[in-house]
């Protein structure tokens, strides 16, 4: 241990040399410390500065930036939940004659489905411009009644045709009329979470204003599926 002399400040006090050394290395530090940012040219400690502010500016709208993306997934997910939950009521709400409030309602039979399917097929064939098509024919309730796919058809059309037929039998409408209708982003991504078509070539099967379910083709471009299910409805 060394002592310091007694001076006008107080009595001597034992100092421990590593606490000194210490005490002496932070002000040497803070010495040549402020030498240091004195000697830096101004322009580049205001481009240090400019530097930090752009990187917390960045940071903070790619924060906002996925905040917005997350409310926007939410809201698609939100609207595709409900609309699964307006596909699975239509699809067991099929009224019966049983009474209990319910509505007698008809639906289509297997010889007029079969018709409508086949009636589809002899257009195409008649056309040779048309692709080979698949023909999908759903009942009021929705469960496939009659189909018929031709040699050679797009694998693709097994994929997309189910869901034009549904949602042409959930809506009561054409597929081709719901896209004309539907133009707001977030509709459209809650129809395409909830497994929904807007692609031409579903539509809705009435008799005498009756609704009996619905028919959907694919194979060949939007037009061509739609027109030959407006050529197949009319075989009913």
């Amino acid at each position: 241990m060394k002592y310091l002399p007694v001076g006008r400040r107080g009595p001597a006090v034992a100092r421990d040399p590593d606490q000194a050394s210490m005490v002496t290395g932070n002000n040497l530090s803070r010495r040549y410390g402020q030498a240091a940012r004195k000697s830096t040219p101004r322009f580049v400690r205001t481009f240090r500065t400019e530097t930090r502010n752009n990187a917390m500016t960045e940071e903070s709208g790619n924060m906002l930036a996925t905040r917005r993306g997350m409310l926007g997934m939410a809201g698609a997910v939100a609207g595709g939940v409900a609309f699964s939950q307006m596909l699975a009521d239509g699809a067991s709400a099929a009224p019966s004659a049983a009474g209990g409030g319910s509505v007698a309602t008809r639906t289509i039979s297997l010889s007029q489905a079969q018709r409508l399917a086949e009636a589809a097929i002899r257009y195409v064939r008649d056309h040779p411009a048309l692709p080979p098509m698949y023909v999908l024919v759903v009942d009021a309730s929705g469960e496939a009644k009659a189909s018929l796919r031709m040699d050679n058809n797009s694998s693709a059309a097994a994929v997309l045709v189910p869901p034009k037929a549904h949602t042409a039998r959930t809506f009561r409408t054409a597929t081709t009329d719901l896209a004309a209708n539907i133009k707001d982003p977030g509709r459209i991504a809650s129809f395409i979470a909830s497994g929904a078509s807007l692609l031409p070539g579903g539509r809705p099967i009435f008799e005498n204003g009756q609704f009996l379910g619905a028919l959907a083709v694919g194979g060949g471009t939007p037009e061509q599926d739609d027109e030959v299910a407006l050529a197949a409805l009319k075989a009913l």
